[in-house]
């Protein structure tokens, strides 16, 4: 969360950081509209390596799809080795395997991070698939046929992004998700949800925009 800098997970969550992650464990299908720079991406990553962690060996298996390769290596991935580097002695496993797309504990358990091109996911068996920032993905339905599989096999599906207007995927889920359509529960989280954000906070940020007000609101719901 760029304003507020680096905050470890242990030592401070903000309300809605927190009934989020419950709703992770609890839920299967969820796709979340939400505001930027809110550290949901964050949170994800975090409950990625607790499922690779504390799954059984050679049982959990999370795929992530970002809307870039830059995205996927230099910042979703990346959070990985300071969350392991993070937990107590007594529960740091050994690193198998680790490479800017790619992490894998001693108990085989994996979590592999790709850009969302035509053939990202396609081959990947998951337990748990993010897709983060889905309504900027460029295949995104080419992407959603190869992880069916996944979605009809019962893992975990998360779906996750700042608005990009109308008429796109992730706008059509999202939407039939609120009429009951289909099987996600739909989630909005607005500018508002951290908790040191107010209206004065909000001017500040439209005072210093170059996008027009229509575009704002897609940033900041």
């Amino acid at each position: 969360v760029r304003e507020v800098g680096l905050r470890p997970f242990r030592d401070v969550m903000w309300n809605f950081q927190f009934r989020f992650a419950q709703l992770m464990e609890r839920l299967d299908r969820i796709v979340v509209v939400k505001a930027r720079q809110i550290g949901i991406s964050t949170l994800l990553m975090h409950y990625a390596y607790w499922r690779i962690r504390f799954g059984k060996p050679n049982s959990e298996h999370v795929l992530i799809l970002s809307k870039s390769k830059d995205d996927a290596s230099k910042v979703l991935m990346a959070k990985i080795p300071t969350i392991h580097a993070a937990q107590p002695d007594e529960l740091r496993m050994d690193i198998k395997s680790q490479n800017s797309y790619f992490f894998q504990l001693s108990n085989g358990n994996t979590i592999t991070v790709l850009a969302a091109t035509e053939a990202g996911g396609r081959g990947h068996a998951a337990t748990v698939v993010f897709l983060d920032e889905h309504a900027f993905h460029q295949s995104a339905e080419s992407n959603w046929a190869a992880l069916q599989p996944t979605l009809e096999g019962g893992g975990k599906f998360f779906v996750v992004s700042t608005g990009n207007g109308i008429g796109n995927l992730f706008h059509d889920l999202y939407q039939k998700a609120k009429d009951s359509k289909n099987s996600f529960t739909p989630i909005f989280i607005n500018w508002s949800a951290p908790a040191h954000r107010d209206t004065d906070w909000l001017e500040a940020q439209k005072r210093d925009s170059v996008v027009d007000e229509s575009l704002f609101k897609q940033e900041y719901p």
